[in-house]
């Protein structure tokens, strides 16, 4: 990690961290969030912003290198200049330590010693004036704990084209900016390149480790060429500081970590998850991963674990089934796994057979009805539209013509029914802005057809369709094929018949 940079984009973070710490009924505040989100640098800067604040200041414990929980406290200890006590047990010595110290105690990578988090709530309950600031990719679940989760970097508007002063103070803009001069110094954000970048910002999640190495490719590859290249983003995202851990030199070394510290069962539902296209709820989980090994009765549990490792995340907002999601970055790693697996085949049958019950469900309550455009019905499967999509492709693939034929239906309803209620992010870009031949792909996108299916009915390579699709994404300022089904749906492209 290079501590020397300044910390981009998380002022909110810091003050938010500060604020807690601040209220006297927070002892142990723990941020948690996926490698690379930015833990170790957002505690660092709270502590040394809130450092005059305690009488006996702010120390930082790096628990990197310990491996076994009962060296947890040895480790504060040292960091404080004492030694390990032969007449008194760790905790007892650490205590009368700190007792009557006003101290901030900050405890940077703890998800490996995470069966130390009793000694540590002990050690807050013995030291009234104590306050712990922990760092960890799970919480440690202890009674006196507040947990604060770290979100990703502030992202543009995917449906925006903003000036070039306001596009620059987006946090991960901000970010890419800040760490392309320092490979590239001459290097600016300009008119011609701001839609590349947002783009990549909006690929790479927000995610802080992800966009420092993409620029760091400033050095050796064009904006543009990054862009094209973070399809593979875990081995594209390498970087070779050598004052970085080996974890942070690579999204998959970050990955890679993240993954090792999951239990054998959270390893299979982490893979499995992946064959969901933009969230899933518990129950889809439940029916679709509950096979081979994992119980449905399991899946609550470990899906609770994959939450606790910064693995999933889960999306608040709205009424209904709450619902889960992989970031990106992290679904493709979890692709990965699953395809080596031997299970991929199995799996994205099982989803397919969800969704086209799923379909199924819906074509019956609307022939109930007799309402061919009932808005309750489509409204509740809308949030699965890539779901419908994938389940689609998989139909087609397989020839199931039926299920193909009805999940098109839906999937046609969900979208006209997106571009009823949400017409606003596409409405300002026309069809002029596409080649007739991009028009052809953005219909066959917003079909569902994959770039295979695009390549085969317009008999051109797939090279070439996912050079088309990458074109229309950049032309319209957009970041996933369902904003092209969106924008295809609302100009009347799929009213019209492919050639």
């Amino acid at each position: 990690m290079d501590h020397a940079a300044p910390l981009i984009g998380r002022a909110d973070e810091v003050r938010k961290v500060i604020r807690y710490l601040l209220q006297p009924d927070v002892r142990l505040l723990t941020l948690t969030g996926p490698g690379g989100i930015g833990k170790s640098r957002l505690v660092e800067a709270a502590a040394d912003a809130i450092a005059g604040a305690f009488a006996d200041g702010a120390h930082v414990v790096d628990l990197a290198s310990v491996g076994d929980p009962t060296f947890v406290l040895p480790a504060i200890a040292q960091v404080l200049g004492q030694h390990e006590s032969a007449a008194a047990p760790a905790l007892e010595h650490l205590s009368m330590l700190l007792h009557d110290l006003r101290l901030l105690l900050v405890l940077d990578n703890f998800e490996q010693v995470l069966d130390a988090a009793a000694l540590i709530a002990a050690l807050v309950a013995a030291c009234p004036t104590l306050k712990v600031l922990v760092a960890s990719r799970s919480p440690l679940r202890v009674e006196c704990e507040r947990e604060f989760a770290i979100p990703p970097l502030g992202l543009p508007d995917p449906s925006a084209a903003p000036a070039i002063d306001t596009l620059a103070a987006v946090p991960s803009v901000a970010l890419f900016i800040n760490r392309a001069q320092a490979v590239l110094p001459e290097w600016r954000l300009t008119h011609s390149n701001a839609a590349v970048i947002s783009q990549l910002c909006l690929r790479l999640d927000g995610l802080p480790l992800a966009i420092e190495l993409a620029a760091g490719r400033m050095k050796i590859l064009s904006e543009h060429d990054i862009l094209r290249r973070v399809v593979d983003r875990l081995d594209v995202l390498a970087g070779s500081a050598r004052d970085r851990p080996d974890r942070h030199r690579s999204l998959r070394a970050a990955m890679d970590w993240s993954h090792d510290l999951l239990s054998g069962q959270g390893q299979v539902l982490f893979r499995r998850l992946a064959v969901f296209a933009g969230g899933w709820t518990l129950a889809a989980a439940e029916i679709v991963c509950a096979c081979d090994g994992i119980a449905e009765d399991d899946v609550l549990d470990l899906l609770a674990e994959l939450v606790d490792g910064s693995l999933v995340s889960v999306d608040p907002s709205g009424g209904g089934a709450r619902r889960y999601r992989l970031l990106e970055t992290i679904r493709q790693y979890a692709v990965e796994k699953l395809d080596l697996s031997g299970e991929a085949g199995i799996l994205r049958q099982r989803h397919a057979t969800y969704f086209q019950s799923i379909a199924l469900q819906v074509d019956v309550a609307l022939s109930k009805t007799g309402t061919p455009d009932n808005r309750s019905a489509i409204a509740e499967v809308g949030p699965e539209r890539d779901n419908l999509r994938q389940a689609l492709q998989w139909s087609v693939d397989q020839a199931q013509a039926e299920h193909a034929a009805r999940l098109g239906g839906v999937l046609w309803q969900v979208l006209e029914q997106a571009v009823v209620r949400h017409p606003q992010p596409t409405k300002a870009i026309g069809t002029s802005a596409l080649t007739a031949r991009e028009l052809e792909v953005a219909a066959l996108v917003a079909r569902g057809f994959s770039n295979q299916a695009v390549a085969d009915e317009l008999v051109i390579g797939r090279r070439t369709a996912e050079t088309h699709v990458e074109r229309i994404l950049n032309k319209l300022g957009f970041d996933s094929r369902t904003q092209i089904g969106v924008w295809a749906a609302e100009r009347g492209l799929l009213n019209a018949p492919a050639d």
